[in-house]
């Protein structure tokens, strides 16, 4: 029992001998100093934002039209009406400055429900499938844009490939790439309250340079918006599952969807358009003229209309267009009559006189 005793005495002043003559020889008779190893890659506290095509300032694309590029635009006011049941007001307008176009498009439906479906082809969502390229085009060719823009903010970019009647990815390093925003209205996609969507894009000068645009802020582009609404949730087959609505055909009068020549022309002040300056000389109560979209201005690239209307058994007595005498150019169906201005390239002056 001795001889354990004194062998664990022996062991821990062993043991504490060890611990001394370790931590002084750790510290040389000194402090011990922590040795600093630089990270190779330091965290950042601050989130670096992602590099993104140039805008102009103050210019956020986040689904609203309240930037001052859209101050003083030219907006296409649309209605579309597939069927019966079902009707949208659509707008559209755009923006050209240094820094690139700038699309802004805006959708109400009634009569149908605003559908995305993460796992299924865009062309059978809530979507505008924004067909682009330069408004002298008369096919389309490899700058042909197909932009679909889903009512939820995702959206993909396309170019044509003409040879093989097909469509390729359009996508481009971020510093160029084209930037979109969604906004909905009423509430979230496919809840029963969302009745529509907003949407902004920006193609940035050298992204379309890249795809083969000469660019300048003069420059005019031809838009062909198609829309599709959804009809249900589900399905996949997009013969059921949407209605695919080219409603630009009520508006151009000659719109072939694979002729950009034919689709509505647009530029840095938004839809092109000459106005009809239309004077009525005389009793103005007996008669009246005005655009038959109700509006006295007529699409660039394509013929306008004139309705004329007499009113307390009135007749048309006088009607010149820029000076030259229409009188017999007027279509008539009883009191109602339509005149037809082909393809103007100004504005166009009407002097009008209604007499009994």
């Amino acid at each position: 029992m001795k001889n354990n005793k004194k062998l664990s005495a022996m062991l821990a002043c062993a043991l504490i001998s060890s611990c001394v003559a370790v931590t002084f020889g750790s510290c040389g008779g000194g402090e011990a100093k922590d040795t600093y190893v630089p990270d190779e890659k330091p965290y950042r506290w601050a989130n670096t934002p992602a590099v993104q095509a140039e805008m102009d300032e103050g210019v956020k694309i986040d689904g609203e039209f309240n930037d001052s590029v859209y101050e003083n635009i030219n907006w296409l006011d649309a209605i579309d009406r597939p069927d019966s049941e079902k009707t949208s007001i659509i707008r559209v307008g755009t923006a050209i400055t240094a820094k690139g176009v700038y699309i802004a498009v805006d959708v109400e439906e009634t009569g149908s429900k605003i559908y995305v479906t993460p796992n299924r082809a865009s062309y059978c969502n809530s979507c505008i499938e924004l067909y682009m390229d330069t408004a002298s085009e008369t096919d389309l060719t490899k700058k042909t844009f197909e932009l679909d823009l889903m009512a939820n903010g995702d959206f993909s970019v396309r170019s044509r490939v003409p040879a093989r009647w097909d469509w390729k990815s359009a996508y481009a390093p971020n510093d160029i790439a084209p930037i979109a925003a969604a906004k909905t209205k009423g509430g979230k996609v496919n809840s029963d309250t969302c009745y529509g969507y907003s949407y902004e894009v920006f193609l940035s000068k050298g992204y379309l340079e890249k795809m083969g645009y000469e660019f300048s802020e003069e420059m005019e582009i031809a838009l062909n918006p198609v829309h599709i609404i959804s009809l249900d949730y589900n399905q996949t087959n997009h013969q059921l599952a949407r209605v695919y609505s080219q409603w630009m055909a009520d508006y151009s009068d000659n719109y072939d969807w694979g002729k950009p020549n034919t689709w509505l022309t647009f530029g840095k002040n938004g839809l092109q358009t000459y106005n009809i300056n239309v004077t009525v000389t005389g009793d103005k109560t007996l008669g009246s003229i005005v655009g038959v979209n109700g509006k006295n201005e007529i699409f660039k690239g394509h013929n306008g209309e004139l309705k004329i209307i007499c009113l307390n058994g009135s007749k048309l007595t006088k009607l010149t267009v820029n000076g030259e005498n229409a009188l017999e150019k007027v279509r008539w169906s009883g009191d109602v009559g339509v005149l037809t201005l082909a393809n103007p390239t100004a504005d166009v002056a009407v002097e009008a006189e209604f007499a009994k």
